[in-house]
């Protein structure tokens, strides 16, 4: 009696090789949208902190948010102080810090968006994270700062008409908090820009024209999703990416990229949607 095992005969190998193959490609889908998932509620819980830090901030300086970026000429060796990261310009080159709202954080890994893998298009990439963009067409403006009454860079600047106003917002000013966002994901080209834009100009805006609109909109990375901080505390998905903005902007509107609304309402300090 033979007792050797039996061996698989081709026909059943192959078989077997079509079996797991087809049970791989039943997988990936269901492995890849799971790891969506949990970087979209990683990205969520990050903005969440984003938001405590800047809402610490606000109470610690009058109320006001922290501006979006503000160069400090007068200190030794200047800085440009971003709401993100601090640029310290020493003999040997550019030093990186914790930004504006995070002198009392660690190094700020916070700020890296699992789901982006693009560099930060701010000075050639420097950021060590990237993935997010702060409000500063309506919250938070770039200024010349500080000086001796606005350590903190809150001082004044002018609007598109020459009117003086505050650098940055205060908490008390936004209408309505459930639908004005702070923080969100910021796209531009194959990275992140930092400052977020609304489609249209706001107060804050009369630093830059309009193309510049494009590359502060919002990356729908999420799943088709993009992840926003709102004013009172809580982070959303977005799920539709408006596109309407002005004709100068659109060239700069990455792919798959948009805008949290059809127009300003939920980037402005107005009452509602």
């Amino acid at each position: 009696m033979n007792t050797r095992p039996r061996g698989f005969t081709l026909i059943e190998l192959l078989i077997v090789i079509a079996i797991a193959g087809l049970l791989v490609g039943l997988l990936l889908p269901a492995l890849g949208a799971a790891r969506s998932s949990a970087q979209g509620l990683q990205c969520l819980a990050n903005q969440r902190q984003m938001l405590c830090a800047a809402t610490v901030y606000a109470h610690e300086n009058l109320g006001h948010l922290m501006p979006a970026l503000y160069t400090d000429f007068a200190s030794a060796p200047a800085r440009r102080v971003g709401w993100d990261f601090i640029e310290v310009y020493e003999p040997g080159g550019v030093r990186r810090e914790p930004g504006a709202m995070w002198s009392r954080t660690d190094n700020g890994q916070v700020l890296q968006c699992p789901a982006m893998d693009g560099p930060s298009n701010w000075n050639e990439g420097g950021d060590p994270y990237t993935g997010y963009n702060y409000n500063t067409s309506y919250l938070g403006g770039p200024t010349i700062g500080p000086d001796p009454g606005h350590p903190a860079g809150n001082g004044p600047r002018w609007d598109s008409e020459g009117h003086p106003i505050d650098a940055s917002t205060r908490l008390s000013e936004i209408g309505d908090p459930s639908w004005c966002a702070v923080f969100g994901d910021g796209a531009f080209g194959e990275g992140a820009n930092k400052f977020m834009r609304a489609p249209f100009a706001g107060p804050r805006d009369s630093d830059i024209g309009h193309a510049a609109h494009g590359a502060g909109a919002q990356a729908f990375l999420h799943g088709g999703a993009s992840n926003a901080a709102l004013a009172d505390g809580h982070a959303v998905a977005f799920r539709v990416a408006h596109r309407d903005t002005y004709p100068q902007a659109e060239p700069f509107l990455a792919r798959g990229a948009g805008f949290l609304s059809a127009g300003n309402g939920l980037y402005d300090l107005e009452m509602g949607r």
